[in-house]
């Protein structure tokens, strides 16, 4: 016998109602505080906490802890909607009912950077160890689809005078993705991106994969400044110190130091074999939305 399909319709319905309802009910009955992150330091530990306890709200707090004291201090506070999006996607344990997710910190002189992600937003968070008082930063979206636990984060980062470099590749099961690039000075708290120009690429054709097996700092920035000089970028006598590479798809991005001064990044298309030099432009980030 063949069922109608408006009957089918309400058969589904109902379920979804079902469903909502049972997860209501679960959700009244059992609040819970979650440890979501987790990063220890010398000196203090640093927890992305969520309270689950509120009736109408859930509250996130990164909380920034003492080891000698076992102080606990809120230094940033994000909160989520306890709608049937929230409780629907928690009964069936999906990530989606996160809001700021801890992609990892770094402790800078006397701040503590955060890098958060934020339903296809990355920002970050400089919190003033001093003061506990902080600041945010936009500085990179990627397109959002599927369910917010299938996301996946790798960075790669280095010091050098001072200044904090960074590279973050975000990705998701459903295909959105992000490259980002910039660096943070703990001083004077500005955060900067890196625009890519890509028509400024130079294409080589007989130069091999060699620099995938350079392993000493040295070599691999003695590699750079043959390819610079070969470009005629930069003249012989150029000083150029390797900082770190990274991983992006088809790209290896190459950070360096030119003549003891200017950090700038060498870019290579494995598949067109085409490389991109002083393709990039630092620009301030955008003031992220502070939320208390």
């Amino acid at each position: 016998m063949k069922i109608p399909f408006r009957t089918i319709r309400i058969t589904i319905f109902l379920i979804f109602i079902n469903l909502i309802t049972t997860a209501y009910t679960q959700n009244k009955m059992k609040k819970v505080i979650d440890t979501i992150y987790k990063q220890d330091f010398k000196d203090f530990s640093l927890q992305l906490v969520r309270d689950d306890s509120g009736e109408k709200q859930a509250e996130f707090r990164t909380l920034f802890i003492n080891k000698k004291t076992s102080i606990s201090t809120k230094i940033f506070i994000s909160t989520y909607k306890k709608d049937l999006h929230w409780i629907f996607g928690k009964s069936i344990g999906e990530g989606a009912y996160y809001t700021y997710n801890i992609i990892k910190g770094f402790h800078l002189e006397n701040k503590l950077l955060v890098f958060y992600s934020c339903w296809g937003v990355v920002t970050a968070v400089s919190f003033d160890l001093t003061t506990m008082t902080h600041k945010t930063y936009y500085i990179g979206f990627y397109p959002h689809t599927g369910a917010f636990a299938n996301l996946a984060h790798s960075m790669e980062s280095k010091e050098y005078k001072g200044i904090f470099y960074f590279h973050i590749e975000a990705g998701q099961q459903y295909g959105g993705r992000a490259n980002i690039l910039g660096c943070f000075n703990p001083k004077t708290n500005e955060m900067y991106d890196y625009i890519p120009d890509n028509n400024l690429g130079k294409r080589i054709s007989d130069i091999n994969k060699s620099f995938e097996t350079l392993k000493e700092d040295k070599e691999t920035s003695l590699f750079i400044k043959k390819l610079l000089i070969r470009f005629k970028l930069v003249p012989d006598n150029v000083a150029i110190s390797y900082l770190f590479r990274s991983e992006y798809q088809n790209f290896t991005y190459f950070f360096y130091v030119k003549d003891n001064s200017s950090v700038e990044i060498l870019r290579y298309d494995i598949e067109k074999r085409q490389w991109f030099a002083d393709g990039y432009r630092a620009i301030p980030s955008e003031d992220g939305e502070e939320e208390n």
